[in-house]
């Protein structure tokens, strides 16, 4: 908006209400939280041809966007909703790429490389947004973004055959991996597997701990816009950052989840190796709730800026968990076969935690400046905000334990994720459980 002001005054380009631009603002994530449903069929279609399609279809969207825009404001919001309806399977598919493209656990390295690169890409893509704006024009960013999906269709179409074994750019003793890989799923799938790994979705949706993500990911979801929407008033009002240093915060804040999440990529295999998979799941989905419990209860008892400042980054960063050993990895290992749907739905599920959270902060730090005793009633409020997000986390402990309590059997690791280890420690467990769950979808 930088470069806009410069060129047009404070009123910018476009003389638009403030309610058309919140849902110009928000109308992509209206088709992105419906994630379930594109990533559904393209897991029928197969995730390479979808991949590709929509990259292109959303290079189309976006280099024609300062276009649309100055034509249909109506029409620019109902392709924006396209764009994240059907752009929200590059979340997802990613499960289905750890699917084909990975041996063993290399898929729970993958994924967190991917939560790395998602993480990294945010901060540095707000930066490049901002310098291209001020600089050229805001134009120029959507089509330096809009050339990039087709270089990225490109590259799919030249390195990431349907088949592994068909990839030209890959080492013999790959390609010897990937043929025992591929032999290995051919003797499973006439007996036991086909069934379990072709699940429909009314089959899904009966599992008890798929809604305890979906409520974990809307109240996690709530929390991180909590972070995101809240953090620059709550140091700016509250604490008296300027809006400059406030940047240099959420940039160090964004980057800290991709520190954790390389951190707990490293530290993953470490612990699978000497803690039961059941156990090492519970604690890498507790242990960052507990430590927002303590940030959030905190925070507004801590007088000094570094402090405050250290307290918010800290929690900010337990995000990186959910791409190693959390809800995204445990999602795969459960069932490597329908993580993509399963992500869908709760990952769409959750953005409408981010829809909510600015609602529910600016419902309960409203208050006019002349209302006596504003100074502390402000900061009272944002207090309870403060504590209700350290609340959600006290939620998200227990929803989780309950989860696990109630329907223990389905908390195991899939038979093609397990290790000796896991084999040794559980005798059989996976097999009986595989036995139950294709009983169940017989009848």
């Amino acid at each position: 908006s930088s470069g806009i002001n410069a060129e047009y005054g404070d009123m910018g380009e476009y003389c638009w209400s403030e309610g058309t631009k919140a849902v110009l603002l928000g109308c992509y994530f209206y088709g992105y939280c419906l994630q379930v449903i594109p990533t559904t069929i393209a897991k029928k279609m197969g995730i390479n041809w979808s991949v590709r399609i929509v990259a292109i279809v959303c290079g189309i969207l976006l280099l024609t966007f300062p276009v649309v825009v100055n034509s249909s404001i109506i029409l620019a919001i109902i392709l924006q909703t396209l764009r994240g309806f059907i752009e929200s399977i590059f979340m997802s598919g990613m499960m289905e790429f750890a699917t084909i493209w990975c041996i063993g656990n290399e898929s729970k390295t993958f994924i967190s490389f991917v939560g790395i690169t998602m993480q990294i890409g945010q901060p540095i893509g707000q930066a490049i947004a901002g310098l291209l704006s001020s600089s050229v024009g805001w134009r120029s960013y959507f089509y330096l973004v809009g050339s990039t999906f087709f270089v990225m269709a490109v590259l799919l179409s030249i390195f990431v055959p349907k088949d592994p074994l068909d990839a030209w750019a890959m080492h013999n003793d790959e390609k010897r991996l990937f043929t025992e890989k591929s032999k290995a799923q051919a003797l499973l799938a006439p007996k036991k597997q086909t069934k379990i790994t072709t699940s429909l979705l009314k089959n899904i949706v009966c599992r008890l701990y798929v809604w305890a993500f979906v409520l974990f990911a809307f109240l996690d979801v709530f929390q991180l816009f909590a972070l995101l929407t809240g953090t620059p008033f709550y140091l700016n009002e509250i604490l008296g950052v300027s809006a400059t240093d406030v940047s240099y915060i959420q940039l160090i804040g964004g980057l800290g989840c991709s520190l954790t999440t390389g951190f707990f990529m490293i530290l993953l295999p470490i612990v699978d190796r000497n803690v039961p998979w059941l156990k090492r799941s519970v604690a890498f989905l507790l242990l960052p709730q507990l430590i927002r419990i303590v940030g959030y209860f905190l925070l507004p008892h801590i007088p000094s800026i570094p402090g405050a400042v250290a307290v918010i980054i800290i929690t900010w960063a337990t995000w990186g968990t959910a791409f190693s050993g959390s809800i995204v990895t445990i999602n795969y290992e459960i069932d490597p076969a329908n993580s993509s749907i399963i992500l869908g739905l709760f990952n769409g599920c959750g953005t409408l935690g981010g829809f909510l959270c600015p609602l529910v902060r600016a419902w309960m730090t409203s208050i006019k400046e002349d209302t006596p005793g504003y100074k502390e009633k402000f900061k009272n409020m944002w207090t309870n905000f403060i504590y209700l997000n350290g609340s959600l986390s006290v939620i998200i402990i227990a929803v989780i334990l309950l989860a696990v309590a109630v329907r223990r059997n389905e908390w195991v690791k899939h038979p093609s994720m397990a290790t000796e280890q896991d084999a040794k420690r559980n005798e059989g467990l996976y097999l009986d459980v595989i036995e139950n769950k294709q009983a169940d979808m017989d009848k």
